[in-house]
């Protein structure tokens, strides 16, 4: 595959140049909101056993950035990317794209091989607006910063390893 190729194909699945998502407000909302709802949902489930159980930083490498990086090269970058370029995945529902859907489907879908129940159907929301911003920004990029800050979010108040 030659150079330029490899450059068209990075940007068809949304690595190409990042664009200045860092400075949309919506972005940065969305970065506060996960923030929030996971600090809210800790103060309010006071009761969760939560300990400060020690986590190798492969693990927490693997939790924070590769995980979500790979899932959104796959399910926003390569599968929505995809979909948007058929007739009916640029279609919308509620303001929603129907690839973000499908995305967003398959995506949950996978939780389910690994995860509860509970948590597969919990993650629709944060995939539907990974998906939003992938849109937005004709970029994975978003979508990837967003998945590595609300797994961080995650295990900094929510999870066994929490630090709160």
């Amino acid at each position: 595959m030659r150079l330029v190729e490899f450059k068209e194909t990075l940007r068809e699945i949304g690595l190409g140049s990042p664009p200045p998502f860092h400075r949309d407000g919506r972005f940065i909302a969305a970065l506060t909101l996960g923030a929030l709802f996971c600090l809210i949902w800790r103060a309010w489930f006071t009761n969760i056993p939560i300990g400060h159980a020690p986590i190798a930083t492969a693990v927490l490498f693997s939790l924070v950035i590769w995980q979500p990086f790979m899932e959104e090269v796959l399910f926003r970058g390569i599968i929505q990317g995809y979909l948007l370029k058929t007739p009916l995945g640029t279609k919308k529902v509620v303001g929603i794209s129907t690839a973000n859907f499908g995305a967003t489907a398959l995506f949950s879908a996978g939780h389910f091989i690994s995860h509860s129940p509970e948590w597969a159907v919990a993650v629709i929301f944060p995939s539907l607006i990974f998906g939003y911003f992938r849109e937005r920004h004709r970029s994975a990029f978003p979508a990837i910063a967003l998945h590595i800050a609300y797994n961080g979010f995650y295990l900094a108040t929510l999870s066994r390893f929490a630090l709160l």
